[in-house]
């Protein structure tokens, strides 16, 4: 757009325009000049170099470009790390996930709007009514059919939940406290370990300032003496940029708990000048809201009832949970609770209230899921996180302001006229998104960007306020896109999510069941191949001390032996000419049918050891890649082969081998005698002269004092692969490495014969990673995470670095010398600032700090250097979160059960007291 002649006299009459409002005193007149830390464009395309995802430094080249006149040139270098083509831009963002990740979809959404800046046409921007739009068709189950005359127990709390909204329900306050807290730990420190970030949101921390709740360890008495049980609720899962949370409290002690939630109200006002106060009432129900104008404070806090308590960040998500209530809305339509619903009562049969396993229970709903998944709330997220990009890029050019100059820009004016933004914001060539959108400003208190309609980058409008009418073609055909790919996948029904959580110091345990109704290809495949009558312990039988991952899959013999049986050769012709000349082709048949019918067992394992690594695998990463970036990039999770990655993988890296448990121990040994014999044959059989051939060979290998070890392997040239097998007791052991029966012997000498039928977990499949025996293995983990830690505060350098040199240029402003200036000081206000203008906070997961250098002009982390001098330790540091966290795991076990309601999934951790 900027190349062409028209819009180089757009860029003209613009300028022209605020020169004249320079003349009429809109704007100061007289432009700052640079400072001694203003970015060049040679310096900002350096340090994107070895930057390259930080959206700060691609704003600033390409900004920078363009004073220059050679955007062009600069926008093609970036060209190639965009997540999407030319002629499909957004629609391969992620803009439609469930959870955005709103910083990675910032990014591309930067990249496009600056890169494919210009009008859009009339035609994409057609406005669609919302009745034109199709939700996905899928029908749903037959509730009451499945419910009958059943009538379980709920909680007094989901009858007051509109029942389009997440429901999660805790036994109490300290529970809830404690989950969201070690939640934030493991999402924080973990889980961003697969992406190589290092960024914690501390949502429960924003979530209870907005809410004026305070917890902690003095508080947990009154908490339980005066709530009986407590939840949340809202009508979405973008939680990160802004959502509608409501908090509902079941009341024991009345006096008690008024005064000091009433305390809280008091603690939010006092400590926030700006913050409101006002008192309302909704169909009979006082309430109290508490605001400031950016919502960091935004609470309504009322008292439906006696033994109920409510705190919601919205008026409009409370007004629905009082309609929720009276069943009916203030016009007489119907607003059905969710504990009401036959639904949510028929999936109560299947997770009892207050079960022992449940300390929470988080419950998304049929009518739930169809709201996420349908128009308005996916488009109206769209247009969310278009405005959410906007008011980044207004932030960049801030900061870019404070840099070039030393001191922020006190209008979206001033930020054009001095060249640190090019977009003529709030016009449709510029920042503009369909709909009602708002005007973009800066703010008089923080001269950061804000707009009139969605609000701060901290806290985005909640989608369930902003009204919906009409898509633009654009928007509608993105959307269609999106809804035939849902329809495709989910062919049936909708399927309500239901997770049972509990924790102690032992163990934490999650539970959830799938429907059986879904005619989904992964389920389907999954439940024909290991379902059976029953279910048996997976991890019964031996396994030895160096066995660190184990994946038992159910065979239902009964089912497959049929199938198996019709594969055995007819009678006469046993498939291979110089086989038939050595075997009895009838009496092979009775051997081979009599294995499958009485001898080989119900269950299949495949196991990993304990050993040191050929190569690294780097585990985070591999997760990272199955389950796909929040963002962008797609989970190879959709398709079976996943289950089966690790384990092939490993089998390259690591010993490994296959256990098979069998029930006739003389039908199994004459099957492996004939088995052995058939090698033997083919091993001396002429295979060509080649110059390209597979040799095979075939052997036993003697054993003192043990089973003998019958041997199969293939030779291409020099390179030999040996495969090896035999039973010990009622097992039959195929393994990589010949070492590793010594130590499966061992363990059945520990254990006996005997089958350890108190050992589960039960299920039809069932994977078991064991932590405890990482010994061998541990140290390339350690490396691996250790990596990670290093790579992700590397990261985090740059956008620190950012704000830090813009606070060195305000100080440069003010004549400060450069030897005078704390730099300490500034990298601990650079932190801070960042976790304000970016809403994260940047840490460094080995506990290293951020400093400047000397000079000012570059920033390092104390443990880990700068991208061009990394350093790292060995392993993560003990001390910190990360191996806190991680030498407290001993053990993880997952397990699928196909019962008659659906599959049910249970995944536990149990945690050991000590670290090691």
């Amino acid at each position: 757009m900027f190349a062409s002649p028209v819009c180089m006299r757009k860029r003209v009459l613009l300028r022209v325009g605020l020169l004249f409002l320079v003349a009429t005193g809109g704007v100061a007149a007289d432009r700052p000049e640079k400072t001694s830390f203003a970015w060049t464009l040679n310096e900002a395309q350096r340090e994107l170099t070895i930057n390259h995802g930080d959206p700060y430094l691609q704003y600033i080249t390409l900004q920078l470009a363009e004073n220059a006149g050679q955007r062009e040139e600069y926008e093609n270098r970036l060209r190639w790390s965009r997540r999407f083509t030319e002629g499909n831009r957004r629609e391969d963002i992620g803009l439609f996930s469930i959870f955005t990740g709103a910083l990675a979809v910032q990014e591309s959404l930067q990249l496009d709007t600056m890169v494919n800046r210009g009008q859009p046409d009339a035609a994409s921007q057609e406005h669609i009514p919302l009745s034109e739009l199709s939700a996905p068709t899928i029908k749903a189950h037959p509730w009451d059919e499945m419910l009958g005359d059943r009538d379980p127990q709920v909680s007094a709390l989901s009858k007051c939940v509109p029942e389009d909204f997440y429901f999660v329900r805790f036994r109490s306050v300290a529970k809830l406290t404690e989950l969201a807290d070690e939640g934030d730990l493991w999402a924080t420190h973990l889980l961003d370990q697969a992406t190589n970030e290092a960024r914690g949101s501390n949502f429960s921390g924003r979530l209870k300032q907005q809410l004026a709740i305070e917890t902690n360890s003095l508080l947990r008495p009154f908490y339980d003496l005066a709530v009986s049980e407590v939840a949340m609720t809202g009508s979405d899962l973008y939680c990160r940029e802004g959502s509608d949370v409501t908090l509902l409290f079941g009341v024991r002690q009345r006096l008690l708990f008024d005064q000091r939630m009433q305390g809280f109200l008091k603690n939010a006002q006092e400590n926030n000048s700006d913050c409101e106060r006002k008192e309302g009432e909704y169909r009979g129900v006082k309430y109290v809201h508490l605001a400031t104008p950016d919502r960091r404070v935004s609470v309504i806090a009322a008292d439906p009832r006696e033994d109920l308590h409510i705190r919601s960040n919205s008026l409009i998500a409370f007004e629905r949970v009082v309609d929720a209530m009276n069943g009916e809305t203030v016009s007489g339509r119907p607003a059905p609770a969710l504990g009401n619903s036959t639904e949510f009562k028929y999936i109560r049969t299947l997770f009892p209230l207050d079960a022992d396993e449940e300390d929470g229970f988080a419950y998304l709903s049929d009518p739930f899921i169809r709201r996420m998944v349908g128009p308005e709330v996916k488009i109206l997220e769209l247009r969310r996180m278009e405005a959410y990009n906007h008011l980044r890029m207004i932030g960049h050019a801030q900061l870019l302001h404070r840099t070039q100059y030393g001191k922020p820009a006190n209008s979206l004016d001033e930020l054009l006229l001095h060249e640190c933004l090019s977009f003529k914001v709030n016009q449709k060539e510029g920042f503009a998104s369909p709909g009602e959108v708002g005007e973009y400003a800066l703010s008089t208190r923080t001269k950061q960007p804000v707009n009139s309609y969605y609000g701060n980058v901290d806290f985005l409008r909640p989608i369930i306020e902003v009204p919906f009418t009409y898509a633009t073609r654009e928007e509608a055909e993105m959307y269609e896109q999106f809804r035939e790919r849902y329809d495709q996948y989910w062919r049936t029904f909708f399927d309500p999510i239901a997770i049972r959580i509990h924790a102690d110091e032992q163990q934490y345990r999650l539970e959830t069941l799938v429907l059986p109704l879904m005619d989904n290809s992964i389920y389907s495949s999954m439940a024909m191949a290991m379902q059976s009558d029953g279910v048996k312990a997976m991890d019964a039988y031996p396994v030895p001390n160096s066995n660190i991952l184990s994946v038992y899959f159910n065979v239902p013999v009964e089912k497959w032996s049929a199938e198996l049986l019709r594969e055995i050769p007819e009678e006469g012709n046993f498939g291979d000419a110089s086989l038939d000349e050595f075997f009895d082709p009838r009496e092979a048949k009775k051997v081979i049918t009599r294995f499958v019918k009485d001898g080989i067992g119900d269950q299949v394992g495949l196991h990993v050891c304990d050993s040191k690594p050929l190569f690294d695998m780097n585990m985070p990463a591999l997760l990272g890649m199955l389950a796909g970036r929040p963002g962008g990039g797609r989970s190879m999770m959709n398709s079976p082969e996943f289950l089966l990655a690790p384990f092939l993988i490993s089998s390259i890296n690591s010993p490994v081998y296959v256990s098979v448990p069998v029930r006739d121990i003389e039908a199994t040994d004459k099957f492996l005698d004939l088995i052995e014999n058939a090698l033997a044959v083919y091993a001396r059989a002429d295979h060509g002269r080649s110059w390209f051939r597979v040799e095979p060979d075939f052997y036993r290998l003697k054993q003192a004092g043990g089973e003998d070890i019958r041997c199969q392997s293939f030779k291409v040239g020099p390179i030999k692969w040996r495969m090896f097998w035999t039973r010990i007791d009622n097992v039959i052991y195929v393994a990589s490495k010949r070492e590793t029966f010594d130590d499966i012997r061992q363990a059945h000498v520990e254990q006996g014969d005997k089958k350890r039928a108190d050992v589960g977990p039960t299920g039809h499949a069932v994977v078991r990673m064991r932590a405890e025996n990482w010994d061998k293995v541990l140290p390339d983990f350690q490396l691996s995470w250790a990596e990670n830690n290093r790579v992700a505060s590397l990261n985090n350098i740059s956008p620190l670095y950012g704000v830090a040199r813009a606070i060195l240029s305000e100080q440069t402003k003010a004549d400060k010398p450069l030897g005078q200036m704390d730099f300490a000081a500034i990298s601990k206000q650079a932190h801070a600032e960042a976790m304000q203008i970016y809403g994260v906070d940047y840490y460094c997961p080995d506990g290293g700090k951020f400093e400047l250098a000397s000079d000012g002009k570059s920033m390092h982390n104390s443990l880990h250097g700068t991208p061009l001098a990394p350093m790292q330790n060995s392993l993560p540091a003990e001390n910190v979160t990360t191996g806190r966290l991680l030498s407290r795991v001993r053990q993880v076990t997952a397990a699928l059960t196909f019962e008659k309601e659906g599959l049910r999934a249970v995944l536990i951790i149990d945690r050991q007291e000590k670290s090691r």
